[in-house]
């Protein structure tokens, strides 16, 4: 699934906030209703650690706490690694990020609430 496309997918739900869990669980029904195929916490190595979501060849990191240092830490371990061909954080934070190694979508699940 192309990262536009799960972005359209995700935008405008109205998901639980609260936790970083509770949103990837809200996510995860999304997904599974819509028939997506996804893998949930997939493992990318002893470096690189676990993304929350990989939909095809496009990562999703859920980020609703963090800082923004750590944040971009974060996803450029996961742009570095070779099965990641796109990323999308979805995050209920204001942040931007530098120009990655792979394109980087980021996604306000926060809208959904105004």
């Amino acid at each position: 699934m192309s990262p536009e496309a799960l972005i359209r997918l995700l935008s405008g739900k109205r998901m639980r906030c609260s936790t970083e869990r509770a949103l990837q669980d809200d996510v995860e029904t999304v997904l599974a209703a819509a028939g997506i195929a996804f893998e949930r916490e997939h493992y990318l190595g002893a470096r690189t650690g676990r993304i929350d979501f990989m939909v095809g060849n496009t990562g999703l990191e859920i980020k609703v706490k963090g800082g923004a240092r750590d944040i971009h830490r974060q996803c450029v371990r996961y742009c570095e690694h070779a099965s990641v061909e796109a990323l999308v954080l979805a995050t209920t934070r204001a942040i931007s990020l530098p120009t990655l190694s792979k394109p980087v979508f980021i996604l306000d699940l926060s809208r959904a609430w105004l």
